[in-house]
């Protein structure tokens, strides 16, 4: 089981089998140390990532598994860092060998090429209103695209999942 927690304080029942995985690319957000704080007296069982800060000084001083990631980048751009990182420490099924970072690469260097089709659709939608729909199995994916977009495109971006825009939605718009 997977929880993924966002908090001040765990509210997931910890014991010293849970594995925590802790994360802060600053290492000083605060609910993220609070959370490592009130855990960490649960289990040993922690693997850190983080690029410095606060967390890094705890993971060390307490001899905790971490992972530094390299610093100085937007937070939101070190994602598939972070990715690579939580692949390879649960690949308990060899999926890291399907990963071709070469193709991932290629396919990175090509959508940034100004004729491409991704930067031909960014300039269309880059002074409008976005209305990201998804829905209900994919309800992470909308939430993840409308913070890219506010963040790294300094563009205003709507987000909701079906079925509420069918049941609450609609009576606004």
């Amino acid at each position: 089981e997977l929880i993924v927690e966002r908090n001040y304080f765990p509210s997931a029942t910890i014991d010293e089998n849970t594995l925590l995985i802790i994360c802060s690319y600053s290492g000083n957000t605060e609910e993220t140390l609070s959370y490592y704080k009130h855990a960490s007296s649960l289990t040993n069982n922690i693997f850190g990532i983080t690029s410095g800060g606060k967390l890094l000084e705890l993971l060390k001083i307490e001899d905790q598994n971490h992972c530094v990631l390299p610093g100085g980048y937007p937070p939101r751009s070190i994602l598939g860092y972070v990715l690579t990182i939580l692949i390879g420490l649960l690949d308990e099924d060899g999926l890291l060998e399907l990963l071709n970072v070469e193709l991932l690469q290629d396919y990175s260097d090509k959508f940034s090429l100004e004729d491409s089709e991704v930067f031909s659709l960014a300039k269309k939608i880059h002074s409008t209103l976005p209305v990201i729909i998804t829905e209900e199995d994919l309800s992470s994916v909308g939430p993840r695209l409308k913070s890219h977009l506010n963040e790294n495109s300094k563009m205003l971006s709507y987000n909701v999942s079906l079925p509420g825009l069918i049941n609450s939605e609609v009576v606004g718009w």
